[in-house]
């Protein structure tokens, strides 16, 4: 029943922080830092929605700043490629990201 349970634990604790390269701990650092960044530009564009004058790029370049960084991550191991990714479009340069338009 022990290795059963240390199957789970690796699975829900660091199979995926181990795809990337990364520790536990290192893995949740980034984690909370994506979601953090994510908050702020939410935050932004909510105040970008009452005064239009204000954060009229800070959400776009805190989206285009997390996108290039998780593209660079996925180029240092990523995601396995046998599990579904949450970027399911590849973007080329017929269909570029909607994030450079």
């Amino acid at each position: 029943m022990k290795g059963r349970n240390a199957t789970l634990v690796d699975k829900l604790f660091f199979d995926h922080p181990h795809a990337f390269g990364e520790t536990y701990w290192q893995h949740h650092r980034r984690a909370l830092h994506f979601g953090v960044s994510m908050i702020s530009a939410g935050a932004a564009c909510l105040m970008h929605a009452l005064l239009p004058a204000v954060f009229v790029r800070t959400a776009s370049s805190m989206v285009q700043t997390l996108y290039d960084e998780m593209r660079a991550t996925r180029r240092l191991g990523g995601i396995p490629h046998d599990r579904p990714s949450l970027v399911a479009v590849r973007h080329s340069p017929s269909h570029p990201s909607p994030l450079q338009s």
